[in-house]
């Protein structure tokens, strides 16, 4: 007579039919570690010993040295890109307007960042005006008329210079020794930490040329004197096509090249390298659905939309690449994109989306079902990669923190597992090699606390209609082992073992055709039998 035998452990795939799939597929895994093909429970969360100060339904997590950013809302922050920042600047998109925040802003107690400045060095808006007098004495010679124009910049505390002010009108300057006064207005209101004001000049006489530096002055001044001769102007201006990033930015991210990249709408915004405060106008690039999400990868990122997904790449701003691959796949939550080691993957309205240079496909088409898929509302999934696996939350329709729990799905085995908590927020510490997740208001961290108690269930194994005499529980210790046997769906056997007696179960003689196989615990488990009789275990 036939014998059922489950002698390795696997996820789930509830696409295909119960009785469809190989033996060691569940229909149900929750709370269950699959690594090495033995059952075993996955390890609890702990509550971390760092607790830092977090905001009411804390939703982002960053890591900042030994401290711990966090926001209420849905943000994106980065590191500086610069290398030795004598700043430490994280850079973040999601809350007002995109920001930045220097290591004196995060210090001391309550939320980190305790204040930032938005991102950015606005131009001034009107040009300096002109006074020019004439040397007297001098005779004047047309050979040493010099005609220019002038501009001013703002440079905050850390060095970031804006754009070049409307140009001023026109001056000829009819001898070297001629002095030209400048007087500008005084700056309104200065968010942004602006400290100084530079004044250029061009030298050969048309708007369109190079601006040289004349001067740095404290933001106080509003005017200055120059008789400056040409040969001790300073450094050439930098920054005549710098921008502000728009107020509505989200996205930031960073990829080689000290390149950072952030969205507004459908507009693909690309930094200066090593410069993510500015996105000049010139490198910016359209995509013809608007963009959802932004996931950088080792050759570039990855960009989800409400159409196609798109490639970039490049390592230099003025470079950069957007492919529309083919495969029309929308993404539905910005904060499901993970950089999985090699392709991207993010939540579509149907399963889960791998993408790359090699295209996008759907990775859990023989996985869930897109009905099923829409029933954990993906759109509310915020996920991480750790351990090899994409772990995602999800359930939280009302942005309540009131979560149903998390999904992970195994790219390997191509099947799914669950977890029965709920996180509201997270952040992968390489490292660390550490899981940071905000449960109920609190630090942990994953898989560093006691064993959580699992629940495997079997396929449905189909069998001519007959009765089994026994069920076998293999491992090297039972106790508290939970094993309940189903015949045609309604349980026939149930029993917790008080100790490590390792006896096969007698099971009723009655006859079923559909038979299954639960067990709930948190001792490892080598295998699973059922038999027609004793001897046959």
């Amino acid at each position: 007579m036939p014998a059922i035998k489950v002698s390795m452990f696997a996820g789930m795939q509830p696409a295909i039919a119960s009785h469809l799939v190989s033996d060691e597929t569940a229909t149900q895994a929750v709370n269950v570690n699959l690594s090495n093909g033995e059952l075993r429970a996955l390890e609890n969360t702990a509550v971390s010993a760092t607790q830092p100060q977090l905001p009411a339904n804390c939703r982002t997590l960053f890591k900042y040295g030994t401290k711990f950013l966090a926001w209420s809302q849905f943000v994106e922050a980065i590191p500086s890109p610069v290398i030795g920042d004598p700043y430490d600047r994280v850079y973040f998109t999601g809350t007002d307007k995109p920001r930045v925040a220097r290591n004196d802003q995060v210090n001391g107690a309550g939320v980190l960042p305790t204040t930032s400045f938005p991102l950015g060095v606005p131009a001034p808006s009107s040009a300096p005006t002109i006074s020019y007098s004439t040397a007297a004495g001098d005779p004047a010679k047309a050979d040493d008329d010099v005609t220019r124009y002038y501009g001013i910049t703002y440079v905050t505390s850390t060095g970031e210079e804006s754009a070049l002010s409307p140009v001023s009108a026109r001056v000829v300057v009819l001898q070297p020794n001629d002095t030209v006064t400048l007087t500008w207005p005084t700056l309104a209101s200065n968010p942004n930490n602006i400290t100084h004001v530079r004044l250029y000049r061009t030298e050969t006489g048309a708007a369109e040329t190079a601006f040289f530096r004349v001067v740095q002055l404290p933001i106080a001044t509003t005017n200055y004197v120059d008789n400056v001769p040409a040969g001790q102007l300073g450094a050439q201006l930098a920054t005549l096509d710098y921008a502000e990033p728009p107020a509505t930015m989200r996205g930031i991210c960073s990829i080689a090249g000290g390149i950072t990249l952030g969205f507004d709408d459908r507009t693909l915004l690309v930094s200066e390298a090593y410069e993510p405060y500015t996105y000049p106008k010139i490198y910016r690039q359209t995509t013809k659905f608007k963009i959802v999400g932004i996931c950088p990868m080792s050759s570039g990122a990855v960009i989800g939309t409400e159409g196609h997904p798109y490639l970039v790449t490049g390592t230099m701003p003025g470079a950069i690449m957007l492919t529309q691959l083919d495969e029309p796949y929308p993404c539905v939550s910005r904060r499901s994109m993970v950089n999985m080691d090699g392709f991207a993957m993010y939540a579509s309205q149907d399963g889960l989306v791998g993408a790359s240079s090699g295209g996008a496909q759907l990775l859990t088409s023989n996985v869930l079902s897109p009905d099923q898929w829409r029933a954990m509302k993906p759109e509310t999934m915020h996920a991480y990669y750790h351990d090899g696996l994409y772990i995602a939350f999800y359930g939280d329709v009302n942005n309540t923190g009131a979560g149903v729990g998390a999904l992970i799905y195994d790219p390997k085995r191509k099947d799914i597992m669950f977890v029965d908590f709920y996180a509201t927020a997270g952040y992968r510490d390489l490292a660390s090699d550490t899981l940071f997740l905000v449960i109920s208001q609190q630090l942990c961290e994953w898989r560093k606390g006691a064993l959580r108690s699992y629940i495997w269930q079997s396929k449905v194994f189909q069998t001519p209609l007959m009765s089994f005499a026994a069920v076998k529980v293999k491992a090297m210790d039972i106790t508290g082992v939970k094993v309940t046997v189903y015949g045609n769906e309604q349980a026939i056997l149930t029993y917790t073992y008080p100790s490590n007696d390792q006896t096969p179960l007698r099971l009723p003689p009655d006859c079923y055709e559909r038979w299954q196989i639960k067990v709930e615990g948190t001792k490892p488990l080598q295998g699973l039998s059922l038999a027609t009789s004793m001897q046959e275990l």
